[in-house]
């Protein structure tokens, strides 16, 4: 559907291929960025609830005797 539209919008001139290819490249690189912004903010969460986990078991323990 999407190659369909692309060939009737270029094929009648509405769009220039190169200004087409251009865009399409700008918008991998945004969706590349978002994804390792999402990746890296993943991380950091895992990394948060770990050490929130670590501080509830530590509060849990029995004192020593």
């Amino acid at each position: 559907m999407v190659a369909l539209l692309v060939r009737l919008v270029v094929g009648q001139g509405i769009i220039d291929r190169g200004a087409l290819a251009e865009a399409i490249d700008r918008a991998s690189l945004r969706l590349e960025a978002a994804r390792s912004a999402a990746d890296e903010h993943r991380r950091l969460a895992i990394d948060d609830a770990r050490i929130a986990l670590s501080a509830m078991i530590a509060s849990l323990r029995k004192p020593a005797e």
